[in-house]
């Protein structure tokens, strides 16, 4: 070695090597964790003024100095020899890696240098201390020359002047590399430059769930009222329980203390806390949060990158990851809320899949579709979702015995090709039934009615060139009191009823100004079908659908008035069962 004559055996050599390097890593690492945590987060770390050396705050760590003394311990003399860090690379080269690391952090934190944050860059660049002029300008001008330095002052990206102390932050922490040519802050590193804030207003703590800014000394705050008692489990538990925390999992002091932390957080509105609230605030074996909603049986495998192994393969199918957006907002990421883990294995905000189960079908026609897994379209199913769920299905469950019913009467007369071999529906006559047949709720008797096909839906093409374009993008607009089933109408306009004893749930009426089966019933005397409904035809008379080919082609395939004309069409079954 070099400067040394000392004998020693390799095995001794490695020994003493890697004794050494592990004595300083144990000592300089947890220091430069804390000095990271502290430089991210205080307002006191600043960079070296007047061109000094070193920054105001340094590491509390000696400069390193050379790699690794000779290990002889039995030598009569001091001796003075090292081994090389060529060396030490070969006999311990994990080590010697980590203390090369954090070697060049504890001299770059301690001298008038920086490195480029550029992954690929990593320049040396010396930090020069920026000139100080006063920011209102020079003193004889008076007001007129502040004026001037205020229109004058440089913008941030959203066109505000920056204020005395983001100008006096980047004359001092703006760097630019010559190399790569990135813009960064010198203090906290961040690409690009932060322009028109502190690196302290950038870093301040901010709310976990909306990320909005905490006021200063909003922790501290929050803490006050319960690290008086944080030595005593009994206060501790009554403290969560006040702040409608979950602590049932929790049986200790600390986990106690872990659960409350977390209420310091969260900022005071309502959304941000009723989030809390219905979290669970578990720690799972990896040391992250659960993500799953309170109450223990609800607990979600670790979504965090890197985390949860085979857990996350559920079923064959991978959990999403904490950061990827909910599939029914599309708008927060999963771990800003908390989530259910649906029956399919698709994972979503627990408040967004009930405001779905809550908000219903759009539109006056009955749609299941918000029934459905935006992932893969089954049905939701969840034990938390049970109650929002279950009124629901009942209802689908009664339209699609209503819609195999239409069914059945359809292909007495003609096959479906859909449901024949080889077709799109070929064994699934409930999902071609609800695809192509339309109810709609009567008002009145608050049961499901038959209100024509899908395809009738869709816009008519006017003769004379008038779409009705936004009266048709303005089909949302209805009123539920004019949905009116054909036997409640019937009864209003004093229609027959069916003789057969099919009762009135069959019966229909024609829309007024087209070959369609009626689905409003407006001012108590006019039948229009959805889309009449929304163009109006009785407002713009040139709306009105062409005259009806006849039978033979007319999609009802029977006679009937003329349109413009109300028209009574009697009991579908009856129609359906007679040539």
């Amino acid at each position: 070695m070099a400067r040394c004559d000392c004998a020693l055996c390799q095995d001794c050599v490695i020994i003493g090597v890697r004794a050494f390097l592990e004595r300083e890593l144990r000592e300089w690492e947890p220091r430069i964790a804390q000095w990271k945590e502290d430089r991210k987060n205080s307002a006191a770390l600043d960079l070296p003024r007047g061109g000094g050396r070193g920054v105001s705050c340094p590491l509390p760590l000696p400069t390193p100095g050379d790699p690794v003394p000779c290990p002889n311990r039995f030598s009569r003399s001091r001796c003075p020899g090292i081994v090389p860090l060529g060396d030490c690379q070969q006999l311990a080269p994990d080590l010697t890696t980590r203390w090369c690391e954090a070697a060049n952090i504890i001299f770059f934190a301690r001298s008038s240098f920086l490195r480029c944050p550029h992954p690929t860059c990593h320049m040396v660049i010396e930090r020069i201390a920026p000139s100080k002029e006063p920011a209102g300008g020079g003193g004889g001008a008076g007001s007129a020359a502040a004026a001037l330095c205020d229109s004058l002052r440089e913008v941030d990206l959203s066109g505000r002047p920056l204020s005395d102390a983001a100008l006096q932050d980047r004359a001092e922490n703006r760097y630019r590399c010559p190399m790569c040519g990135i813009n960064f802050c010198a203090k906290c590193l961040a690409v690009p430059y932060h322009l028109g804030q502190t690196c302290a207003e950038r870093n301040a703590p901010r709310c976990y769930y909306c990320e909005d800014k905490l006021p200063a000394g909003w922790r501290e705050t929050c803490e006050q009222s319960w690290k008086k008692d944080k030595k005593s489990l009994r206060r501790m538990k009554e403290a969560a329980l006040r702040l409608q925390l979950d602590v049932g999992w929790c049986r200790s002091v600390e986990e106690h203390e872990e659960v409350l932390q977390l209420f310091s957080t969260v900022c005071d509105e309502e959304d941000c806390r009723s989030r809390l609230q219905a979290a669970c605030t578990k720690k799972l074996p990896c040391g992250h949060r659960c993500g799953g909603v309170r109450g223990g049986s609800y607990c979600l495998p670790c979504l965090k990158d890197g985390c949860g192994g085979e857990e996350r393969a559920a079923g064959g199918q991978v959990l999403p990851s904490a950061d990827d957006f909910c599939a029914i907002c599309m708008v927060e990421p999963l771990d800003k809320a908390p989530c259910l883990l649906l029956g399919c294995k698709h994972v979503v905000h627990k408040h967004c899949a009930e405001g779905k189960l809550r908000a219903g079908y759009p539109g006056p026609a009955i749609s299941t579709k918000y029934l459905e897994c935006p992932m893969c379209s089954r049905e939701m199913s969840h034990s938390l979702l049970k109650t929002l769920i279950e009124e629901p299905l009942k209802l689908k469950a009664e339209i699609t015995q209503k819609a195999l019913k239409r069914l059945e009467l359809e292909r007495r007369g003609n096959a479906i090709g859909a449901l024949e071999p080889g077709g799109e529906y070929e064994g699934r006559p409930e999902a071609y039934a609800l695809h192509t047949y339309q109810f709609f709720m009567c008002f009145n008797c608050k049961k499901p009615y038959f209100g024509g096909e899908r395809r009738c839906a869709a816009p008519v093409e006017e003769e004379n060139g008038d779409d009705g374009g936004a009266e048709n993008a303005a089909a949302g607009d209805y009123n539920l009191a004019e949905l009116i089933c054909g036997g409640c109408a019937s009864m209003a306009s004093g229609a027959e009823e069916c003789k057969r004893g099919h009762g009135k749930e069959y019966i229909q009426f024609k829309c007024r100004y087209c070959c369609s089966i009626a689905t409003f019933y407006c001012m108590g005397t006019t039948h229009f079908c959805d889309v009449c409904h929304s163009r109006r035809p009785d407002i713009h008379k040139g709306r009105i659908a062409p005259p009806c080919p006849g039978p033979s082609t007319c999609p009802l395939g029977i006679p009937h008035h003329p349109q413009g004309v109300e028209c009574y069409l009697g009991c579908a079954l009856c129609r359906y069962n007679e040539p």
